[in-house]
């Protein structure tokens, strides 16, 4: 439980999960254990939704395919003050639920914009063309937040 203090407003978390890149993705495997793992996730800022791709067939499409219930945290400037012996950070945590994306036209273009949103200095020559090919490879995932929290440890 954390400290009342740490908490931030929700608005704040939309805010934490928009400057990150990446997070971890944590959900139960179809034989029961919890599973975390890294990845990039992007954020939609019309419906608030977290959107990214995995392996068709992989380990993380496996285990939504049996429990769509997923948590995505993120953590954001993290600041190690030797003197304090703390860490200071923000961080985010979504509760939701996660869906696969089928629609093709609706994955190219979402592959796009995530490609965008997280490498935005790319100049994308190639993205079409990447895109043609791993679009059958991978498998796109929308999560659609249930709840949301969000705090900091910046006790100086």
């Amino acid at each position: 439980m954390s400290a009342p203090k740490r908490n931030l407003p929700h608005d704040k978390a939309w805010r934490i999960l928009n400057e990150c890149t990446w997070g971890t993705l944590s959900l139960i495997l179809p034989d029961g254990m919890p599973y975390a793992t890294p990845v990039n996730a992007v954020l939609d800022d019309d419906d608030h939704s977290l959107w990214f791709h995995c392996r068709r067939g992989g380990t993380r499409a496996g285990a939504l395919a049996q429990n769509p219930n997923v948590c995505y945290t993120a953590v954001a400037h993290v600041q190690m003050p030797e003197e304090k012996y703390t860490t200071w950070y923000e961080s985010a945590m979504v509760h939701g639920t996660a869906e696969f994306v089928t629609d093709e036209a609706l994955v190219r273009e979402r592959l796009a914009w995530m490609s965008r949103k997280l490498a935005p200095e790319w100049e994308m020559k190639r993205l079409d063309e990447v895109i043609d090919t791993y679009i059958h490879a991978v498998q796109f995932v929308k999560i659609t937040p249930q709840s949301w929290s969000a705090k900091q440890n910046r006790d100086k």
